[in-house]
């Protein structure tokens, strides 16, 4: 969380996304296109 700057709630997802072995998040609120220890965010609304 801190090495990203991102919030608790946000890392809590990641994190659950990498347990179930996710490799991609839909999301407007984190940074289109970052890779958090292989989950891949994508803005679904562009």
């Amino acid at each position: 969380r801190d090495q990203w700057g991102i919030s608790y709630w946000d890392a809590a997802v990641i994190e659950a996304a990498r347990e179930l072995g996710c490799d991609e998040i839909l999301s407007e609120d984190l940074s289109e296109g970052q890779n958090y220890r292989g989950i891949r965010i994508r803005n679904p609304f562009r």
